[in-house]
């Protein structure tokens, strides 16, 4: 069986949503599964206003399961005490780069008031999570124009464009060879096959965005993918080891 990392899922609770993770039930998951690895990050509250709370909730599960997660540190570049625990927060040994949802803590994802969290990825070379697919605050070239501002940070696009932007989203990565695309909750396999033709196998990831999305059905949507088995195999959990700089895992 290949070495998997699911490179996008999330911890806590969404209010909006009614559902909820923690380390335990996705561990579970993961083993279920087969898949080796998750990335993790808070979401819900506590990636909009309490991201104290969601950081040291992700940072406890790797402190529990370090074999099985790593984790991504939320931001709120409204809040500047959260821009400025950013730091502390990245020299932390499983924190491996930073997730910002646009849509749910209200900013365009271009704006100029998140600029002072790239700034921080690009001085600790970390890489960037963004929610993208959801108009207005978060369309895929929106994020285009926020990569093309920071051409030395790895810009991750979270659902690679959602369920009508996935055209826009494999445009922006062919823009920006600095845009990475994760297919979560796109609900098109054959944007996958094009995304691997058109941007390159080396720069897709696989996320099942759990618990918003199914991690079995993620799963089965990249092998339904007609692609080579080295080209899934890169998806799957190779990609995920080079731009979260997960050496040894």
């Amino acid at each position: 069986m290949p070495f998997m990392i699911d490179s996008h899922c999330n911890l806590g609770k969404s209010e909006l949503f009614k559902i909820e993770e923690d380390a335990e039930s996705l561990k579970r998951k993961l083993e279920l599964l087969g898949v080796s690895m998750a990335v993790v990050g808070p979401f819900g509250r506590e990636l909009v206003v309490n991201t104290e709370t969601g950081n040291r909730r992700v940072k406890e599960a790797i402190s529990r399961h370090p074999s099985s997660f790593v984790g991504l540190a939320g931001a709120n570049p409204w809040i500047q005490d959260s821009v400025d625990a950013l730091k502390r927060h990245l020299l932390h040994a499983g924190l491996k780069g930073i997730k910002l949802n646009p849509t749910t803590q209200g900013f365009m994802a271009n704006d100029e008031i998140a600029w002072p969290i790239l700034e921080i990825a690009e001085s600790l070379r970390v890489p960037v999570m963004i929610h993208s697919g959801t108009p207005v605050h978060s369309l895929p070239l929106s994020i285009a124009d926020l990569a093309e501002r920071f051409p030395n940070v790895t810009i991750i696009m979270a659902h690679m464009g959602y369920s009508d932007y996935f055209g826009d989203a494999i445009m922006a990565a062919r823009r920006c060879k600095n845009i990475v695309l994760e297919t979560s909750l796109m609900p098109v396999v054959g944007m996958i096959e094009r995304a691997v033709r058109e941007v390159g196998y080396d720069r897709i990831l696989y996320g099942s965005s759990s618990p918003n999305g199914s991690m079995e059905l993620e799963l089965f949507k990249i092998e339904m993918v007609e692609i080579t088995a080295r080209e899934r195999e890169a998806i799957l959990g190779e990609n995920a080891k080079r731009i979260f700089n997960m050496a040894g895992k």
